[in-house]
């Protein structure tokens, strides 16, 4: 910001400044040799010279502060809640335009790790420290180590809530804490599951249900194994891009000399760059929405196209008990940990994983098709699949370069 560092006196003990990543022009009283500095929340742009809006809320600032002071009103009676300041971010990033999904990663993980820990415990209060210890609490929850990503998000989540609380004057810049260190992204090749593995983690989904302690458990469990089946069959991305899908999203089209069921992504990582797109469903895809209908008590006994037309706005993969939609992720860990499998090596994007590599060894799909199925560019797949793609080419690079031969080995295999 160019006018960083600009400071106006405004009063005895009073000056508005600029600070450093923030859009709003603060306000620094200084009584008896301390200082405390709040938002004014007007912003620069608005009142450029801070001789209009932004002088006179500081104005009311300073009058409400030292009336505080004088009565003895402190600021930890003032300072809200961590919980409280959590739900005005998510309704602060809700109301973002253009809305993007990492968004509601981010409101998942303040509702479900955030909130539940820190509870009613004053924003002021929230510590390095008390970050640490979050995040070791985090680890008995998850059952293990928290993936780098999970962090990367985790973390961000709670800059938007100390952003959110730092603005509004809650607290002060020096205080938002350092948050824990989150090692930078590397190019990683993409593990997908052989076809052993598969096997192995698929026969094990009978056991796993079996052995659900209550109904809501296995509720969960059996929708799991067909939303498994569902990505394996579409290579769509796990998380809202297939979360989000209704049954009024599904259409039977006739391509070629075939009908083909088809969906909508409406939703995820790339819609509000690519725009929406649609997929085709394979056999598997379309054998799993079947069984997600027999196991509805008000769906059973219905065709799939009966049920896209007389519950379009249903959301697919939500299970009976609950009105919204569960996480798969944890289930499916623990499905891999069942199954025998190492849980560190997989996640749900291993399912995806494996539909494109797949799709890779079978040279009658052209790698373009693949990438406009899971919506992705040819690029990154020879970025992170350059280890299938050179399989792919196997039976070309085994022949002869055309040139004299050697005449000193013959290969006997």
């Amino acid at each position: 910001m160019n006018d960083k560092g600009k400071s106006i006196l405004i009063g005895d003990g009073l000056r508005l400044y600029v600070q450093k990543n923030s859009p709003y022009w603060w306000l620094c009283i200084r009584e008896e040799g301390q200082e405390k500095r709040l938002s004014t929340r007007v912003k620069i742009v608005d009142d450029p010279r801070g001789d209009g809006g932004a002088r006179d809320k500081a104005s009311h600032i300073a009058i409400e502060e030292r009336l505080k002071r004088k009565y003895g009103v402190t600021s930890e009676v003032s300072s809200p809640s961590f919980s409280s300041l959590a739900d005005q971010t998510i309704q602060y990033l809700g109301s973002l335009t253009p809305h993007k999904d990492i968004y509601d990663s981010y409101a998942t993980v303040i509702n479900n790790y955030l909130k539940p820990y820190f509870k009613m415990k004053p924003i002021s209060k929230v510590n390095r420290h008390e970050l640490y210890k979050f995040y070791e609490w985090r680890k008995g929850q998850t059952g293990g180590s928290i993936s780098e990503t999970q962090k990367r998000v985790t973390n961000k989540a709670i800059s938007h809530i100390f952003n959110h609380a730092c603005d509004n004057g809650y607290i002060e810049q020096y205080q938002i804490p350092d948050l824990p260190a989150v090692s930078p992204k590397a190019k990683v090749r993409r593990e997908f599951f052989s076809k052993d593995e598969l096997d192995r983690l698929l026969a094990s989904c009978e056991g796993f249900v079996s052995e659900s302690r209550n109904i809501k458990t296995r509720q969960i469990r059996e929708m799991l194994e067909f939303y498994i089946h569902f990505l394996l069959g579409t290579g769509a991305r796990p998380g809202s891009e297939v979360l989000s899908l209704t049954f009024g999203g599904l259409e039977l089209e006739k391509l070629g000399d075939s009908l083909v069921w088809l969906a909508t992504i409406t939703k995820g990582k790339t819609v509000h760059k690519k725009g929406k797109r649609k997929i085709i469903l394979s056999n598997r895809a379309v054998y799993a929405l079947e069984k997600v209908i027999s196991i509805n008590p008000d769906l059973s006994g219905l065709s799939l196209r009966q049920v896209v037309d007389r519950f379009p706005r249903r959301e697919i993969f939500i299970v009976p008990y609950r009105e919204s939609l569960p996480d798969y992720g944890r289930p499916f860990n623990a499905l891999v940990k069942y199954s025998g499998l190492q849980t560190e090596n997989y996640t749900l994007y291993s399912l995806r994983h494996t539909y494109i590599t797949q799709r890779l060894l079978d040279a009658s799909v052209p790698r373009r098709a693949i990438a406009k199925q899971c919506g992705t560019s040819e690029e990154m797949i020879e970025r992170y699949y350059d280890h299938v793609i050179s399989l792919d080419y196997a039976d070309d690079l085994k022949q002869s370069d055309g040139y004299r031969d050697l005449g000193l080995v013959t290969l006997d295999i």
